[in-house]
């Protein structure tokens, strides 16, 4: 199944499962995340 390969196992702790959705998120000291980037196939238009 597609879904499945985009499921990330053990990034921050044992037994942990995250979606990879392309975003690129910042993890702070104190447990807060906030979103950085969007990485992977985007497209961009510049004028």
């Amino acid at each position: 199944v597609q879904s499945e390969k985009k499921l990330l196992r053990d990034v921050l702790k044992v037994g942990d499962v995250y979606f990879n959705t392309g975003d690129l998120l910042l993890l702070d000291r104190r447990g807060f995340l906030y979103f950085h980037d969007h990485i992977g196939d985007t497209f961009r238009y510049r004028s």
